[in-house]
């Protein structure tokens, strides 16, 4: 029974996460939204949001409501904070006091006790793509069972919609790819010249 009533709320969590995030069409304003929408239904003090830059092999803060808002664009090189850990495990991580755990970054630069919970953010295939947490370091505050519900929803509605949002992103590109094709060959069948040809070419490839 208990674990009925346990899978019960974590469906309606992600209900309500997916209706919140559902219309959203661009990034920025899914990262925007689900960390206004954790810190605002939950009593965690900061909530971020981290995305994986492979280009960098780094995780990124881009979003953050509370104590740590302001260090929106820091970087966390690989194996530095606990976010790796859940970025590298797939799992997540529940730390009852992140003062004494020595894989703790304290982006504020000190070090204060409070609890964490860091959840991953997979793509539909899977795939993770960053790490979304809440704590309650530098401030009063808890988290309750139905809040870690709520963080588990928003970051599994979140990577549902990156993942619609990249697709439909690599759609209009190969949809653009095949107008400028169309537009080349249009205009070297109705090119008379060779100049004329070569012209229109070089236009299509620069």
């Amino acid at each position: 029974m208990a674990s009925g009533v346990l899978e019960l709320k974590r469906l309606e969590a992600l209900v309500r996460a997916w209706r919140l995030l559902a219309p959203l069409d661009r990034r920025e304003e899914v990262f925007r939204q689900v960390v206004q929408a954790a810190k605002a239904q939950t009593r965690a003090v900061s909530v971020l949001l981290f995305l994986y830059r492979p280009e960098e092999d780094a995780l990124e803060l881009v979003a953050a409501e509370g104590l740590s808002r302001e260090r929106v664009g820091f970087r966390l090189p690989r194996g530095k904070g606990v976010s790796w850990v859940v970025l590298e495990s797939g799992e997540p991580l529940f730390v009852p006091d992140v003062s004494q755990d020595p894989r703790v970054v304290f982006l504020t630069g000190q070090p204060q006790p409070g609890v964490y919970l860091g959840v991953p953010l997979r793509d539909p295939r899977g795939k993770v793509l960053g790490v979304l947490s809440m704590d309650t370091a530098g401030g009063v505050g808890e988290i309750l069972p139905e809040e870690r519900f709520w963080l588990q929803a928003l970051a599994e509605a979140a990577g549902m919609v990156l993942g619609r949002i990249e697709a439909l992103e690599k759609a209009r590109e190969e949809a653009e790819r095949t107008r400028a094709l169309l537009e080349l060959s249009l205009s070297l069948e109705s090119a008379r010249e060779p100049l004329g040809m070569a012209h229109r070419l070089d236009r299509y490839t620069a």
